[in-house]
Formats: structure tokens, C-alpha cells, sequence
């Protein structure tokens, strides 16, 4: 088991369940469960084009854990701690964006009617029709600070208790009216700092782990209902909290699929060329985005371009990394994404072996970039590198005070 888990916790591997899971989903269910007027249909050469996508991803993520690893030595041992002016900080940012969303909706008393009439989603509507990031774009750190205080809980550290209910507090609000992937975020970025805090003593304990994805599911289970029961009442007849979850993460890890499957076999014609909207910058921060690349501020990438080709609800909006990537870069898409997973393969074994807690939370930012590769291309988001930018100042601030040091040369001879 440990063993397994050590593969998964990598770059390489860490978004292979959910793509294997979403394969034997799209597979098994029937097209109507799904909402699909028909399922699409691999052809060879769509296949070796499928595979020859995650071979590259998988390839590039070893190149970026080989090459750091000769500049470094063994895992340094693990601070037991984190950094309080650090926590301190993310949790003051995170307040002010949660705040700043809890303005932008009314208060709690407008939040309180959506639940009761089970029509969540609407909230979030509405945060978007006049959307201003400014403290909003703090909201993400959320699922930082929630994480330390996850961290520090489970560590039973008592001085930070009262700051640590209330980045959790601040988690589940934020999520249950804006972003539930939050959720999801908290949930790697915390498995992977056990991983590490356990790992190093050879003592990692897969049930915790069990235990924290069972708390995770319940949650999940209330959000989703609260958001969603009023739509598949309506549309599908279907009540029950559970069902109403299964039909709704089916349809999500599922739809990926359909659509890389149907993508694929487009890539692979002529018809390719006709359809695809060259941009180079796609690869790059959303912040460079030409303004036909523009994302809408809810995350979703609007009309995608082969929603006329491929039969795929119009709601669901982060289908596939690979359609995206490649309607943008169509073949070049193999020769600019790979510098970039090297990239960040490279500074994940970087910042997971310094032995400080911060870096560590901060490799798991990154395993969850890697993670989000089945579904959308998360290294070029606007709270990817948000993240990114807050962990920098930190190690700048470390190392100009000499108390962190990344690369060390292991003697020769």
C-alpha cells in the first residue's frame, strides 16, 4: 500500500485514478445517464493520440524529477510546524477574500434563502453577472490557510485553535457558494502533507486517509444538494442527497472523457486544421491571455469549439485539458507543453525534499496543478499563479534570511 500510495503522490501519476475512473464511468453507464445523446467512438489513430498525450505528460514529469535530484541530497527532515507569520498571513488574505464575498452576496441572511430553496448555484450566478476581482481573488487562499489549519488539528497544536476553526469555516463557505473544487484542493494539498509528515517515519496511515476522503464525501454530498437538488428534481426526478452527488460526479469525471475521445479523433483528420484556433499563449499565465483566450471569471472557458462536433452538455465548461490545448496549438501541443511539466516537476522535488512545512503545503499546490491535467490546465490559472506568486515572496523573505536552502551539490568521489 505504501508503495502505492508513494507512486501516486507524484506528478507523474497523481491524476491516473480519475482518468482510469472516468474511462470505466463514460465506459459502463448508459449515454442518457450521462445526459449524452450518444457516446463518442475511438478510432485507432484517435487512441494512439489519447495515449501519446499522457506519455508525454508522464515522460516530461520524470525528466523534471531526474535531472533536480542529482543537485540535491536525501530528504532533509521534516520542521514539525509551520511558519506563523506565514499562516498568519494567508489567513488574513483568505478572511478578506471571504469577506469580500460575503458582501458581494448580501450576507449570510442571502446565502441562508438559496440553501432553503436548494438553489445555491444561483448565488454564484449572480457573484459573476458583476464580477471584480480585487479581494475577491483572495477567497482561493482559503483552501491554503484551511490546509495549515487541518495540519495543525490533526497535530493537536492548541495555540492556533481559535485561527484554525475559522479557516475552515472560511473553506466551507467559499465553497459552498463559489468554488467547491476548494474542497478538492484542501483535500491534496492535506493528503500530501501527511503523506510527507508520516512518510519520513515510515509511518504513513492509509485509513486516516480513508477517513478524511468518507468526511470529504458527506461534505460534499451536503454541498452539492444544496446547490443542485432544484435542477435534477426538475430535470431528472431525482431527490435523494446521495444520487443527486453519484449523478453529478459521474456526469463530471465522465464528460472529460467523452470529449478528449471525440477530440482525438478529430486531431487525427484534416478536419483538424479547419477547426483550430491557433494561440501560442495558451500555455502561458491567463493574466498574457490574448482576449480570444480570455476565460469568463467563474472558471469555465465559455463556448468551447467543439461543442458543434462533439455531443457534450453546454454547461459543463472544463471538459478536457487536451481539447483545449489542443484546439489552441493542435500538434504543437507536444512540443510547448512539455517544458512546462518539466517545469513544475522539476521545482515539486525541489520544494518537497527542503524539509520546511510552507514548501511542502507548496509541492502539494503544485501535485494539485498536475492533478487537475484530466479535466483543465490549471498551470496557466489566475489563482495557480496567485499561489505561486505568495510562495515565492516566501522563500525570497527565507532565504534572505539564510534560513532555507533548495539546492545543495552531494560530494563526489
Amino acid at each position: 500500500m505504501r508503495k502505492f500510495t508513494s507512486l501516486l503522490m507524484q506528478p507523474a501519476f497523481i491524476f491516473v485514478p480519475f482518468v482510469l475512473t472516468g474511462l470505466a464511468v463514460w465506459f459502463f453507464l448508459p449515454a442518457d445517464y450521462l445526459r449524452l445523446r450518444a457516446k463518442e467512438d475511438f478510432s485507432f489513430s484517435g487512441l494512439l493520440y489519447f495515449f501519446l498525450w499522457y506519455a508525454v505528460i508522464i515522460l516530461a514529469a520524470f525528466l523534471g524529477k531526474a535531472i533536480p535530484l542529482r543537485f540535491m541530497s536525501k530528504n532533509r527532515k521534516l520542521k514539525k510546524s509551520f511558519n506563523l507569520p506565514f499562516y498568519f498571513i494567508v489567513s488574513f488574505l483568505g478572511f478578506l477574500g471571504c469577506a469580500s464575498l460575503l458582501i458581494s452576496l448580501g450576507g449570510f441572511s442571502g446565502i441562508l434563502a438559496a440553501i432553503a430553496e436548494q438553489q445555491v448555484n444561483q448565488l454564484k450566478n449572480a457573484l459573476y453577472e458583476n464580477y471584480n476581482s480585487g479581494f475577491l481573488t483572495f477567497r482561493y487562499l482559503t483552501s491554503v490557510s484551511a490546509t495549515i489549519a487541518f495540519y495543525n488539528l490533526l497535530s493537536r497544536r492548541k495555540k492556533t485553535l481559535p485561527l484554525d476553526i475559522l479557516n475552515i469555516l472560511m473553506l466551507l463557505i467559499v465553497a459552498l457558494v463559489s468554488a467547491r473544487i476548494l474542497i478538492f484542493q484542501a483535500v491534496i494539498f492535506s493528503l500530501f502533507l501527511r503523506y510527507a509528515a508520516e512518510g519520513q517515519t515510515g509511518n504513513f496511515k492509509p485509513v486516516r486517509s480513508a477517513v478524511i476522503f468518507a468526511a470529504v464525501f458527506a461534505t460534499l454530498v451536503v454541498f452539492t444538494y444544496s446547490r443542485s437538488a432544484g435542477t435534477y428534481k426538475n430535470q431528472l426526478n431525482i431527490e435523494n442527497p446521495i444520487l443527486v452527488t453519484a449523478v453529478e460526479f459521474s456526469r463530471y469525471i465522465a464528460m472529460p472523457v467523452q470529449v478528449t475521445v471525440g477530440v482525438a479523433n478529430i486531431a487525427t483528420t484534416d478536419q483538424m486544421e479547419k477547426l483550430m484556433n491557433f494561440q501560442p499563449m495558451y500555455l502561458a499565465p491567463s493574466f498574457l491571455h490574448p482576449k480570444a483566450l480570455k476565460m469568463d471569471n467563474s472558471g469555465g472557458v465559455g463556448a468551447q469549439w467543439y461543442y458543434s462536433h462533439i455531443d457534450v452538455p453546454g454547461t459543463l465548461t472544463t471538459n478536457s485539458a487536451f481539447a483545449a490545448a489542443v484546439g489552441y496549438l493542435g500538434h504543437f501541443v507536444f512540443i510547448g507543453l512539455p517544458p512546462i511539466i518539466f517545469l513544475f516537476s522539476a521545482i515539486f522535488y525541489l520544494v518537497a525534499r527542503s524539509g520546511d512545512l510552507v514548501l511542502t503545503l507548496y509541492a502539494g499546490v503544485v501535485l494539485y496543478a498536475f492533478f487537475e491535467l484530466w479535466r483543465t490546465y490549471y498551470f496557466s490559472a489566475g489563482s495557480f499563479i496567485f499561489f505561486n506568486i505568495i510562495f515565492a515572496g516566501y522563500i525570497a523573505v527565507q532565504f534572505l534570511r539564510g534560513e532555507l536552502v533548495l539546492v545543495r551539490k552531494t560530494a563526489s568521489g
